[in-house]
């Protein structure tokens, strides 16, 4: 299977797909071990909870409540995300993680309940692709890009009325792992100039995969 789909598959054993892998089987690839350590970082520096929770879904930061669902509705999304992840094409499928809102509603681990599936695996695969290109991060410098002129899709983390890309071009600040003080240190203000209260959120969240959840969940 090609490397870019094996690394968007990676975590499927989490929301239990048609056809996934366990952990340890997916990710037999070293570069792709290393992506997902880095990034399992970048999203659970943040609201740790000691006690292990059963649920896998999300607690959404704008309501403070779990958006489990009825197991009507828990048979739509499943059925959803076996579409999503039914695909073969790994252009296709990072288009249909962007999209997805289905995704966005699990964590991407039980103890770190504001965490998200939908953006650990985005994050994971533009961490990967820099890697697998020659971008030895942390040591090379990585920066979060908006609305990038020119960069691969496997580096968009985040696409709704603007567009989040990890490069190794200067823009909009340095990647550091604790997310708000990448983003309290950004050189083009861009959000915060337009919506001062949703940039003050974002400057205390530390985590990237609650952070981009949360932008999701804000509109």
């Amino acid at each position: 299977m090609n490397d870019l789909l094996l690394i968007q598959k990676h975590d499927l054993h989490k929301i239990r797909t048609r056809d996934y892998e366990s952990h340890a089987n997916a990710l037999k690839n070293e570069l792709m071990a290393k992506a997902d350590k880095l990034t399992s970082r970048m999203s659970r520096n943040w609201q740790k909870f000691k006690i292990d929770l059963i649920k896998p879904y999300r607690i959404s930061l704008i309501s403070n409540r779990n958006l489990e669902v009825n197991r009507q509705e828990r048979r739509i999304i499943q059925d959803d995300l076996n579409v999503i992840f039914d695909q073969d094409d790994a252009y296709r499928l990072h288009e249909q993680i962007l999209k997805s809102k289905s995704l966005n509603r699990f964590v991407e681990a039980l103890s770190y309940p504001y965490s998200s599936l939908k953006y650990h695996l985005l994050l994971t695969t533009a961490v990967y692709f820099n890697l697998k290109n020659g971008i030895k991060w942390p040591q090379d410098k990585l920066y979060l890009v908006e609305n990038p002129d020119t960069c691969s899709e496997f580096q968009i983390i985040f696409n709704r009325e603007r567009t989040w890309a990890l490069l190794p071009d200067p823009g909009m600040s340095r990647v550091q792992f604790d997310f708000a003080q990448t983003w309290r240190r950004r050189i083009l203000i861009s959000i915060g100039g337009e919506d001062e209260e949703l940039a003050s959120f974002l400057s205390r969240i530390n985590s990237w995969s609650s952070a981009l959840a949360f932008m999701e969940d804000w509109k």
